[in-house]
């Protein structure tokens, strides 16, 4: 991920927050408009940065030797401090300070939306239960759920509203991830937002990449807002669950054939 978009990312992260009704921490939102506006005001230095050729033709124009006037020298002192490092060198070592505040916050920001995530979880899955019970099970289907009743009638309709802003709390975070190394295989993906503490890896795979909110609910697994370290826990627990079944399933395997070939029977097919 290139450094360039750090500032943009925290600035969408910091907006949609405040849409999303996420409260960030005042030290932590302090920490991240720091890094965002001092990006921004690199690149007011450099606009503000005086026309040095239009000086130095305005003085001698008027009779004034270039080099002895002080506005001249004045803007010569400041183009050579903006140049010393070469072109946009500024606001490139100041964007690469918000990647690394985007890195050491990382965690600290998706905390700040863990709860706000929980309950959007905690609304959908109501949703689902009243939807299910009703006969319904694919949102697709309004007019089922406004036939059912006005109970499933409501869930449908707030089901796509919390859908909705799931949704954007993950695409707030998706450029975030980036910056905090987020595991990018098929149940590392699933794992940051599911908890699924009795799932092996191999079921948890079987949703695929992108496995949406409302297949995870139905599922009966949590939709939870997961930290780098509660993410690395859920991932090393699947697939300890995985390792177990397939050590149960070899286990079966021997047992079976220990129990067929111990009276020196051979198998009946």
């Amino acid at each position: 991920m290139s450094t360039r978009t750090a500032a943009p990312a925290l600035t969408a992260l910091l907006r949609a927050a405040d849409r999303l009704q996420v409260e960030i921490p005042d030290t932590l939102r302090g920490r991240i408009e720091a890094a965002v506006n001092a990006v921004r005001a690199a690149g007011d230095v450099k606009a503000q940065a005086p026309d040095l050729t239009a000086l130095i033709a305005d003085a001698i124009g008027e009779g004034r030797d270039p080099m002895k006037d002080k506005r001249v020298r004045d803007a010569a002192v400041d183009h050579t401090i903006l140049t010393a490092c070469g072109p946009n060198a500024i606001t490139a070592a100041l964007e690469q300070r918000a990647s690394v505040v985007a890195h050491d916050n990382g965690a600290a920001i998706l905390a700040a939306f863990k709860p706000r995530y929980a309950e959007l979880g905690r609304l959908l899955t109501e949703d689902c239960a009243t939807l299910s019970a009703a006969g319904v099970d694919d949102l697709d289907h309004a007019r089922l759920s406004v036939r059912a009743g006005t109970d499933p009638a409501r869930a449908h309709a707030r089901a796509l509203e919390t859908i909705s802003t799931l949704a954007a709390i993950d695409n707030a975070l998706a450029q975030l991830r980036a910056y905090i190394g987020s595991d990018d295989t098929p149940v590392g993906r699933v794992v940051r937002n599911v908890d699924a503490p009795d799932v092996a890896a191999s079921d948890l795979r079987k949703l695929g990449l992108n496995p949406s909110h409302w297949q995870i609910v139905q599922q009966g697994w949590t939709l939870d807002l997961a930290t780098p370290a509660e993410a690395k826990a859920r991932y090393a627990r699947a697939y300890d669950l995985q390792a177990g079944h397939e050590r149960a399933t070899a286990q079966a395997g021997v047992d079976a054939i220990r129990t067929r070939y111990g009276t020196g029977r051979p198998i009946n097919v």
